[in-house]
């Protein structure tokens, strides 16, 4: 069975909200794209308030948690979301999981 690699982010912000998925075959593809977003949504979502200090807090303002181990082992994760309004968040999630298809399912 092969697997494939989804990325998920999830957004939202006071007055919109999304989610939206990349499916890749390459964990090291993936893995690029996953770090790229959450580039992006430093700069544009969150558009340059947050300051990571050096042991990666970014304030007591913000809730925080990751997982990068970047071993292609098991999920990573980065959410950052406001301490007082858990609506306001962004959530990037690089996810494995098997693909099926319809020949596995009958074999």
């Amino acid at each position: 069975m092969k697997d494939v690699f989804m990325i998920r982010l999830d957004w939202s912000t006071t007055d919109a909200d999304g989610i939206d998925t990349e499916l890749y075959e390459d964990y090291d593809e993936a893995y690029d794209r996953y770090k790229e977003i959450i580039t992006a949504q430093l700069k544009n979502f969150w558009q340059g308030e947050v300051t990571f200090d050096t042991d990666g807090d970014p304030g007591e303002e913000y809730e925080f948690s990751d997982d990068d181990n970047n071993s292609n082992e098991s999920d990573v994760y980065w959410h950052l979301s406001l301490k007082d309004d858990y609506y306001v968040h962004t959530f990037v999630d690089l996810i494995r999981t098997p693909l099926h298809t319809k020949q596995e399912e009958t074999v």
